[in-house]
């Protein structure tokens, strides 16, 4: 396994190394294998479409490491599977329309996992009934499987530009015989909710003798607010488990595991971003260690 490095100061005629990095994620991902992380420099680049698997992407830090679609008319999407992705924000994203997420795309015939750490997403539109993230869709279902992995990432202002109710999260496709399985999995994360057409976090799907083991999330906080309610899970499989998560206007059962609450955490000014926690927050040393 190999590292490459890309950089806003790069060229694709240089070697990928950390001296002389690449330019573009496409270029290093064609020039990479199975296995390989790109690491991507600090700074700005332009969000594009890209179908890209089996590689770790490894940004420089959430705050500073920024793939941006370029605002209303931007509509960039990432198809992956197999993937991890660490420190990077993805904004400013009009959207795809279709039968087609906002952000990610779990694809293949096979085993799809997602795996984001510390990744930001704010300010995108959704644009079809698929939310932000979807899972697999393919025509040979029988053996698909998508697995949604979030540790310390941060959702906010996303908005709806269609008529309908998306869910946030979607887990695809997964139908025809034999079915699929999925799953959703939140620790540490904070999901900021504030378009009131967002109904659903998580919606599965599993015809045909397919699974979802559905949503657990840790040491998280689930804020709706978008004067109603949102639901946690709805679909063809409700189950989810909370633990250690502050779970605001979110509805449906759910298995309690300790430490949850109900209560606004206080974020500081999430408006202008800032989801620091007040020092009067009743989310302050409520979790648990990971």
């Amino acid at each position: 396994m190999a590292s490459y490095y890309i950089a806003t100061t790069g060229s694709d005629s240089n070697t990928g190394t950390q001296a002389s990095p690449w330019l573009t994620l496409a270029h290093a991902y064609a020039n990479s294998a199975s296995g390989d992380t790109i690491n991507v420099a600090a700074g700005a680049y332009t969000w594009v479409s890209a179908t890209m698997a089996s590689r770790t992407i490894q940004g420089a830090g959430a705050t500073t490491t920024i793939f941006d679609a370029g605002g209303s008319s931007g509509a960039a999407k990432w198809s992956i599977a197999n993937m991890t992705v660490n420190d990077l924000t993805f904004r400013n994203n009009g959207g795809y329309t279709g039968n087609s997420p906002a952000a990610f795309n779990g694809y293949g015939s096979t085993y799809t996992p997602i795996t984001l750490n510390r990744c930001q997403f704010h300010d995108i539109a959704l644009n079809s009934g698929y939310g932000l993230i979807t899972g697999n869709s393919n025509t040979n279902p029988n053996t698909c499987y998508f697995g949604l992995t979030m540790t310390a990432c941060l959702i906010y202002n996303i908005s709806v530009s269609i008529t309908g109710t998306p869910p946030l999260i979607h887990s695809g496709g997964q139908d025809g015989t034999g079915g699929g399985t999925g799953f959703l999995s939140l620790t540490a994360c904070t999901v900021y909710v504030t378009d009131s057409h967002i109904t659903t976090l998580y919606y599965t799907w599993a015809q045909s003798g397919g699974s979802n083991s559905g949503l657990t999330a840790k040491n998280s906080i689930i804020y709706c607010n978008n004067g109603g309610t949102m639901s946690l899970i709805s679909g063809e499989v409700t189950t989810a488990v909370l633990s250690n998560t502050d779970h605001v206007n979110m509805t449906g059962p759910f298995t309690d595991n300790g430490g949850n609450i109900n209560a606004d955490p206080q974020f500081i000014d999430p408006t202008s971003a800032n989801f620091n926690l007040r020092p009067t927050s009743p989310c302050i040393a409520t979790g648990t260690l990971i």
